[in-house]
């Protein structure tokens, strides 16, 4: 899915987990950057993955997101 908009919830939802007190209601957080997305597919604690455009072109990534077993 292509998210094109500030308003669409989905994002407002990711923004809020950058306050601590939201991480700590809704037990989420956010991670940045290709080693820690790796660490936690490996460890099968992902819930989703959002990633820009420029970063999607990126192959090494793209192989990585096949073969993640992500619900």
């Amino acid at each position: 899915m292509i998210i094109t908009s500030l308003n669409n919830q989905k994002i407002k939802d990711i923004i809020k987990l950058k306050n601590i007190k939201q991480v700590k209601k809704n037990k989420k957080f956010l991670i940045e950057g290709l080693h820690l997305i790796e660490e936690a597919i490996k460890k099968n604690n992902v819930e989703e993955i959002f990633i820009s455009e420029s970063f999607n072109k990126n192959l090494f990534f793209s192989i990585i997101l096949q073969t993640a077993k992500i619900p």
